[in-house]
């Protein structure tokens, strides 16, 4: 069955998360739903301390809700235990860090192609190497293949961490403020790299990110404060901000 690509890649319905019990309890994320399409760069805005990188972590598998559910391309993954979670991200998921987290000892193709070879042990090294470097071109880092990390710009080594996300094909990349060591220069070609992910390869985006910057590259803006969504909307083509609008379930009693 085609999947409609209006449809939510991932959604969480009524999700909570909280810290500790008591008095000492923090909440993280207070009764938030939302839908993620495919073919759309969503930021997520707020304050530090408001939930969005909790939020990101619920998106992407990586960590339970206290209360809610979360929904990946349409199957219901609240309380599945953490091999079948792993299996999960290994099979839909990329993760793009701020700290690109590339292993100093190895070239910039290697970096890239180590994912696939985790994931696709019986692949050739040569087909993985093959593919990095064509993904590593499309990303205008030709002729950087073969320098080691401590070689590179800052803007560089995070496109490389985006390619080494992109090599698995991911149906939802998450990133985690990518740009906020980068100069302008940089932080916009990043930008515009995972706008291109979104709408060309429809994969679903999100960033969690301080840059205003990144809002004319974006589909859509979400803002959270104190662990609630408070804003929910889409860019236009003019930069101007309009409410978004998806339908989400209400979660299971």
């Amino acid at each position: 069955m085609t999947e409609d690509h209006h449809s939510a890649v991932v959604e969480v319905r009524g999700i909570s998360r909280c810290y500790g019990e008591g008095e000492a309890a923090v909440h993280a994320l207070r009764d938030v739903s939302l839908g993620i399409r495919a073919g759309e760069l969503t930021l997520l805005f707020g304050p530090s301390g408001s939930g969005k990188t909790t939020l990101l972590q619920i998106l992407g598998a990586l960590l339970h809700p206290s209360n809610g559910e979360v929904h990946l391309l349409q199957q219901r993954i609240t309380g599945r235990d953490e091999e079948q979670l792993a299996a999960l991200r290994r099979q839909h998921c990329g993760f793009v860090f701020q700290h690109y987290n590339l292993l100093s000892t190895l070239r910039v193709w290697e970096n890239v192609a180590i994912a696939r070879s985790v994931v696709d042990a019986t692949g050739s090294l040569s087909r993985h190497a093959e593919e990095a470097c064509t993904l590593l071109r499309q990303l205008g880092l030709s002729g950087l293949e073969r320098r080691f990390p401590n070689q590179l710009s800052g803007g560089q080594k995070q496109r490389v961490a985006i390619a080494r996300a992109m090599l698995m094909k991911p149906r939802l990349l998450l990133a985690d403020e990518p740009t906020a060591a980068l100069d302008t220069v940089a932080g916009r070609r990043v930008a515009a790299v995972l706008n291109a992910l979104a709408h060309v390869r429809r994969c679903a985006v999100v960033v969690v990110t301080h840059d205003r910057r990144l809002i004319p590259f974006a589909d859509r803006v979400l803002t959270l404060a104190d662990g609630e969504l408070v804003s929910d909307q889409r860019v236009h083509a003019n930069g101007q901000m309009r409410p978004y609008s998806i339908s989400v379930h209400p979660p299971h009693r």
